[in-house]
């Protein structure tokens, strides 16, 4: 609970919601089901909406398919409900794809202006985690199956 709002992953789908506590109201904001980074720039990051990249593959550093059950391909579904980590206005919201969602929780309604970033945690297709983010000294700390990350 941030203020008044309750912040969540919507269960199946590319979608971040909040209810209000207070009035009970409702509000969701659609964002990209996966994040493709390009190894050029950040410019040619490729965002894709209403369905994940179907070469997805959940294995571990030892090439083992972990978790691949119960994940719909995009990262969404009942095992990637990591908990959001919130830095000031900030919420940070890993999926299982390794895409992170970062949102800024003061901006009233609910809308594409509350999306600050959409950032990975490595190679699209590649990257699974099931983890939250961890803040410490300015730094955020994310871990996937294969490697951690720390993000200055």
């Amino acid at each position: 609970v941030i203020g008044d709002f309750h912040w969540f992953l919507s269960h199946n789908m590319p979608y971040i919601g909040r209810v209000n506590v207070e009035t009970g109201a409702v509000e969701y904001l659609e964002v990209p089901a996966q994040l493709m980074p390009s190894t050029e720039s950040r410019a040619k990051d490729v965002r894709l909406w209403g369905k994940g990249n179907p070469t997805n593959k959940p294995l571990n550093a030892n090439g083992f398919a972990v978790g691949d059950k119960g994940n719909s391909g995009i990262g969404w579904g009942h095992i990637s409900a990591a908990s959001p980590t919130r830095v000031g206005r900030y919420l940070f919201l890993p999926v299982v794809t390794g895409t992170v969602y970062v949102i800024d929780t003061e901006v009233q309604p609910l809308s594409p202006k509350s999306i600050v970033a959409v950032n990975d945690l490595g190679p699209g297709g590649e990257t699974w985690s099931l983890a939250s983010l961890t803040f410490s000294n300015g730094r955020l700390f994310a871990h996937t199956m294969k490697e951690i990350v720390c993000i200055e």
